[in-house]
C-alpha cells in the first residue's frame, strides 16, 4: 500500500503500444522528404542515361542521313546545291525574258518610235483627230506599256515587283476595256478609215474585250482559291495577258506590218494583208507560253 506509482511495473501483456515504432508512426511529411531526397541521385542518373541516348540516337540518324545523301547525290548534283551556283541562280534573267518579249519590245519600239509619229504626220497631225481616236489611242499605249512591263517583270520575282503589278494591273484593265471601247467609235464614226481596217480591228476589238474580263475575273478567283486550283487559275490568267498583249495590244502592229514594209500603200490596207495579219499573233502566243513555262528562252 505504500508503494508510489513510479515504483508499479506493468506486465508486457498490458502494455497499450505492442507494436513496434515505425518512421510513419512519427512524422508522415518527414519520411516523405527523407526519401525524396535519397531518391534524387537515381532520378538525376536517369535524366543523364535518357540523354545520352537521345544524343547518340540523333547523331546516328544525322550520320546516317549524310551518308545516305553522299551516296545518291551525283557530282553534277553537288555542283548545283554549292553556294556559287545558288548565287548563280538568283542572278539568272527574269523569267518573262523570253524570244517573244523581245520581239514584242522591238516592235512595240519601232512602233511608237518611228512608223506611229510619221503616220500621224501624214494625216495632218493630232489636230485632224477625232476626240475618240485621241483618247483611244492614249489608253490603247498606256495599256501596251503596262503590258511589256507585266509580262517581264512578273510578281514572283518579289514582294515590291508584286505590289507594283497589282497596281498597274488594276488601271490596265480600265484602259483596256475603255481604249477598246472607243477604238469601236473611231474606227466606224471617223472619215478615211477603210472598211477592211475597221473589220479588222473591230475582231481585236472583241478579243481585247474577252480576254481583259478573263484575266481579271482568273485573278480574282484565284485570291480566294488555295492549292492546286489557285496556281491554276493563276496560269490561266497568264494566258490570258498573253494573249491579251501579243494578239490584242499589238494586233494594230501586225495588220500594219505589210505596209512598214512596203507590200502595200499607206493610204489603205487591202483584205489579204488584214488576214495575213492574224498569222504572227498566233505563232507568238503559243511560242511565248512555252517558253515561259519551260522557264527557256525559246
Amino acid at each position: 500500500g505504500g508503494r508510489s506509482l513510479h515504483s508499479l511495473r506493468l506486465p508486457r501483456s498490458a502494455c497499450l503500444c505492442r507494436e513496434p515504432v515505425t518512421p510513419l508512426s512519427v512524422r508522415p511529411t518527414t519520411y516523405l522528404r527523407v526519401k525524396q531526397i535519397a531518391e534524387r541521385p537515381k532520378a538525376r542518373a536517369r535524366e543523364s542515361e535518357l540523354a545520352a541516348m537521345l544524343y547518340r540516337g540523333k547523331h546516328d540518324a544525322r550520320a546516317e542521313a549524310s551518308s545516305a545523301l553522299s551516296t545518291t547525290l551525283s557530282a553534277d548534283d553537288v555542283k548545283n546545291a554549292s553556294p556559287s551556283a545558288q548565287a548563280k541562280k538568283t542572278s539568272s534573267r527574269p523569267r518573262g525574258l523570253t524570244a517573244p518579249w523581245v520581239l514584242g519590245f522591238v516592235v512595240v519600239s519601232v512602233w511608237f518610235g518611228y512608223f506611229a509619229p510619221r503616220a500621224l504626220e501624214h494625216g495632218g497631225g493630232t489636230a485632224r483627230m477625232s476626240h475618240a481616236f485621241k483618247w483611244h489611242l492614249i489608253c490603247a499605249c498606256l495599256t501596251t506599256l503596262i503590258c511589256v512591263f507585266s509580262t517581264l517583270f512578273t510578281p514572283s520575282m518579289g514582294r515590291k515587283i508584286a505590289a507594283i503589278h497589282k497596281v498597274i494591273g488594276r488601271a490596265a484593265v480600265v484602259l483596256s476595256l475603255v481604249g477598246t471601247f472607243l477604238g469601236y467609235v473611231a474606227a466606224w464614226t471617223d472619215e478615211g478609215v477603210p472598211q477592211a481596217t475597221a473589220m479588222g480591228l473591230s475582231i481585236v476589238g472583241v478579243q481585247q474585250f474577252k480576254h481583259t474580263i478573263r484575266g481579271y475575273r482568273y485573278i480574282r478567283q484565284a485570291q480566294k482559291s488555295v492549292g492546286d486550283e489557285r496556281k491554276r487559275l493563276i496560269d490561266e490568267h497568264r494566258k490570258s495577258m498573253v494573249r491579251l498583249y501579243y494578239g490584242c495590244c499589238l494586233g494594230p502592229a501586225w495588220f500594219r506590218i505589210p505596209n512598214w514594209l512596203g507590200l502595200v500603200e499607206h493610204k489603205e490596207t487591202p483584205l489579204w494583208a488584214q488576214a495575213a495579219g492574224i498569222i504572227p499573233p498566233i505563232i507568238v502566243i503559243r511560242m511565248a507560253i512555252k517558253a515561259y513555262d519551260r522557264k527557256s528562252f525559246f
